[in-house]
């Protein structure tokens, strides 16, 4: 990219390259990217590119320049939390309440094992059998072989990964992992998202915990120990694991072959 910007490559050049080519900078994460392209005096335009579109409208979408993965914008509401007695399959820490989101950008779908062997090649630390205990199980992408995912399993949801290890790859990628209630409340939203029901559960950010919920309590604590909430249950699990507002946890080190992860920004 220094090359580039000392030849005088036309920005809008350097913009599509950086979009369509794959570019590595080297970098661990979105912030770094962009302080490098500042310093070596990248055009704004360029800079830009890896910031979603100011004041989107209500479903648009937008690709991340780091992974290539599309996300789409969930704007601000009022929704509903939990279940309401009458749902079929309801359990006692549903209960439900109101609750205001901001606005966010979620991944159209889960993460990938070609998406996630990005991340380990990128992030030797994170590669199968290198990965600290504390960090993740001994089961972490077990079904892989060394770098490689099983043949023919690219497209599908990457499995077997912690939570430490699903934030990893989302600060990695400029991205974090939603709130139980931002993953609820796009479950339930009327946005093109694909597999939040019945495909795997999905890591949240969010340290299980009772009812009502409140962001202030100390369960988004990203270093506070315990179990975190998974969502939106998975083809193996029977009916009533397959709702909006089923809350269930993993330990944060955890892994597991029906449990994935998409991210939020």
């Amino acid at each position: 990219m220094r090359q580039l910007v000392e030849a005088g490559v036309p920005a809008a050049r350097m913009r599509q390259l950086l979009l369509t080519c794959g570019i590595d900078l080297g970098q661990p994460d979105e912030a770094a990217l962009e302080a490098r392209l500042r310093l070596i005096g990248a055009p704004l335009s360029v800079i830009g590119a890896l910031r979603p579109p100011d004041a989107p409208e209500r479903g648009a979408s937008w690709i991340s320049p780091i992974d290539q993965r599309t996300m789409v914008y969930v704007s601000a509401g009022t929704s509903e939390l939990g279940s309401r007695p009458t749902e079929s399959g309801r359990e006692a820490d549903e209960d439900l309440q109101t609750v205001n989101t901001n606005d966010f950008w979620i991944d159209v779908a889960e993460v990938t094992n070609a998406e996630y062997r990005q991340f380990v090649l990128s992030r030797p630390e994170w590669q199968k059998g290198g990965v600290a205990r504390d960090l993740a199980d001994a089961d972490y992408l077990k079904d892989w072989d060394g770098n490689d995912f099983p043949a023919g399993q690219g497209d599908a949801p990457v499995v077997h990964v912690s939570w430490h290890a699903a934030r990893a790859y989302a600060l990695w990628s400029g991205r974090r992992l939603p709130t139980e209630v931002e993953w609820e409340f796009a479950a339930r939203a009327p946005v093109r998202l694909q597999n939040m029901i019945g495909s795997v559960w999905e890591w949240t950010s969010t340290l299980y915990r009772p009812y009502p919920y409140s962001a202030v309590d100390g369960r988004e604590d990203l270093r506070a120990p315990g179990r975190r909430s998974i969502r939106g249950g998975s083809s193996a699990n029977a009916a009533r694991f397959q709702r909006a507002a089923n809350r269930n946890s993993a330990d944060s080190t955890a892994t597991s072959g029906l449990l994935g992860f998409r991210g939020v920004r």
